[in-house]
Order: structure tokens, then sequence, then C-alpha cells
């Protein structure tokens, strides 16, 4: 049989191991729940800083939204004017196309009246030319 006092250095032993055992679980508890609590507030931070930059983003794009709208109007303008001035300048705008028909009405008055002063000229000479007779 074993003698008492080496079962009570067993038991000594075991209890010392088995303290350790659970000592070193508890450290490594311990070190993994601080790695956990890190990263936890590493990601918290990675997550506020990607908040962060897709709030700028988005006030970004919609800065450049506001931009093509102002962009797209501007281009509307021109267009309308560019549209305008050509037809000013080839003569095919409204008021351009209106004096041209009243100057040609006119011209053609001219002309008509050109050819009865004419006229009017002839028998003034004919009608002088039978007095002196």
């Amino acid at each position: 049989m074993i003698a008492p006092d080496i079962l009570l250095d067993i038991a000594a032993i075991a209890s010392v191991i088995i303290g350790g055992i659970f000592a070193i679980i508890g450290a490594l508890d311990r070190v993994s729940k601080g790695r956990k609590n890190e990263l936890d507030s590493t990601e918290t931070r990675l997550i506020d800083a990607l908040k962060l930059q897709v709030e700028t983003l988005e006030k970004k794009v919609e800065e450049q939204w506001t931009m093509i709208e102002e962009t797209k109007k501007r281009v509307e303008a021109l267009t309308q004017e560019n549209t305008t001035m050509r037809k000013i300048l080839q003569g095919r705008d409204v008021e351009t196309v209106e004096s041209v028909r009243r100057t040609k009405e006119i011209l053609e008055l001219s002309k008509e009246n050109s050819k009865n002063i004419e006229r009017l000229y002839q028998l003034i000479e004919k009608y002088l030319a039978n007095n002196k007779k």
C-alpha cells in the first residue's frame, strides 16, 4: 500500500498542477479578451472612418450632380442662343425675313414708280412738242 505521506504529496502536486492549469487558462482567457477588445476597438474605429469617408463621398457626389445639372442648363441656354444667332446671321430669323420681304415690295414699288415717272416724262415731252407746233 502507498504511504499516507506520499498520497498527501501526490495530492499537493496534483492540486498545484490543476491550479496552474486553471491559472494558465485564466491568463489565456484574459489575453484573448484583451485581444478581442482591441479587435472590437479597431473594427469600431475602422467602421467610423469608413462611415466618415462614405459621408464625404456622398457630399461630393451630390455636389457633382448639382454641377452636372447646372452644366446641362448652361448647355441648353448656349444651344438656344447659338440657334438664334445662326438664324440671325443667316438671315432666317423672323425680323430679317419680314424686312427682306418689305424691302422687295418697296423695290417693286420703286420700279413701278420709276416706270410711271418715265411715262409721265415722255407724255410731258410729247405735250411740249405738240404745243411748240
